[in-house]
This record gives C-alpha cells, sequence and structure tokens, in this order.
C-alpha cells in the first residue's frame, strides 16, 4: 500500500541530541494547530514514560519526520496521534515509509493488532488553499490505504487550546489490507478507548458518551 518508501530511512524509537529534541518540536508545533496539538512538554514528558510511542524517521542521520502514537489496549488497536514530516521532504516517500514502518510493528506485537485510528481535519470545512492542503492529506492516507470510517465518520475530540470541542474526520488504517474497519459495537469500544487511553478523559465523560451514541448500529 502507499508510494514507494525512501530507501535511505532509518527508523528509531527515541529522540536522540538535544539538537534532534529542538528539531522534533519545531516539527511539531510548525504541523498540527493549536486546538490539535497537546503542549509539547507534555508529549515529550509522555514519550519518556512510554505512555505514548514515537516513530522517528531519520535521513542521513537527520530527523526528517516522526509519528507520536497510543496503543489502545483495550481493543487492540492503535491511534495516530501525530504524523509529521519535514516540509522539504514531503512528497518523497517518508510519511509513507512511516505508516510502512507503523504496520511492521502492530504486526509484531503481541497480540498482533489489525489497524489503526486517525484523525485529520475535515476536507468539507475548508475553503482555498485550506481545502486543497486537507484533500492533499486526505489523498496521502487513502493512498497508504485508509478510509474514512462509516460509522463514525465525524468524531468530536477535545479542543486542546480553548475550552469547547473539534470536530475531525476519523479514519482507519488496517494493518493488513483485508482488515475491514471496526463497526457496530466495535467501533463504539475504539472510540471509547480512543477518547479515555488517547486524551485521558473519564468513560463517563459527556463527550465521550455522545460520541458513542453517535456510531450508527
Amino acid at each position: 500500500m502507499g508510494g514507494a518508501a525512501v530507501t535511505e530511512v532509518s527508523f528509531g524509537d527515541r529522540l536522540g541530541s538535544p539538537a534532534e529534541q529542538r528539531r522534533f518540536v519545531e516539527l511539531y508545533e510548525a504541523a498540527f494547530p493549536a486546538a490539535e496539538r497537546d503542549p509539547v512538554a507534555q508529549v515529550l514528558h509522555d514519550l519518556g514514560d512510554r505512555q505514548r510511542a514515537l516513530l522517528v524517521a531519520r535521513l542521513e542521520g537527520a530527523l526528517v519526520g516522526f509519528m507520536v502514537y497510543v496503543i489502545l489496549e483495550r481493543v487492540g488497536l492503535a491511534f495516530i496521534e501525530y504524523l509529521a514530516v519535514d516540509e522539504a521532504r514531503r512528497g518523497h516517500g517518508v510519511g509513507s515509509a512511516l505508516l510502512e514502518e507503523l504496520r511492521r510493528r502492530l504486526s509484531a506485537h503481541h497480540p498482533p493488532l489489525s489497524g489503526s485510528l486517525l484523525e485529520i481535519d475535515p476536507v468539507e470545512d475548508a475553503a482555498g488553499d485550506e481545502r486543497t492542503r486537507r484533500e492533499r492529506r486526505q489523498r496521502f492516507f487513502e493512498r497508504a490505504g485508509a478510509v474514512v470510517v462509516g460509522g463514525l465518520p465525524r468524531i468530536e475530540v477535545p479542543n486542546l487550546a480553548a475550552p469547547g470541542t473539534v470536530g475531525l474526520t476519523l479514519m482507519w488504517l488496517p494493518t493488513a489490507a483485508a482488515e475491514p474497519p471496526p463497526a457496530g459495537a466495535r467501533l463504539r469500544e475504539a472510540v471509547t478507548a480512543l477518547l479515555v487511553e488517547g486524551y485521558g478523559l473519564p468513560e463517563a465523560d459527556q463527550l465521550v458518551v455522545r460520541n458513542s451514541h453517535a456510531v450508527s448500529r
């Protein structure tokens, strides 16, 4: 699935030098809007404690992209929180290589994980250059084999910069090509796990309840 990977990419699961940590922060803060971005100090803390998993891509020793993800233990899936590639390296297979490496890791997990959930900004909510950017990002994931989750095409998540919520498009990236997206009760469990384990919400939180009720039966 996806485009041809960059053969020179190497992968790691930790940040190296202070300079590489600074580069990670630069990419992170440039790639995601404040409403969808946890404080970087919290992300670094959680990566250090292994509460979040990290996959970094390097070319000739330099960090050119990364993925932050969470294993949703209760449902046996992954949640891709953040995927970013250096702007100068976009379109050269770095992002596709990160997704393929994630698939390899999920297949090797014990037990293997069937796929990943991820969120993107809704295309239909934007116009002009921003709409083009969102379309490009959705097509990137679709080329890698991802599909919009039909049972809950839009998920409501906490706004991480201000009170309120943000509506995002929910997508499914299978570990193996034949694995269908979760649906029905399985999707409700997955969405609950995403919000509880991924966003740290209590299971009784009204946002968790609303999203669960919004899943088509």
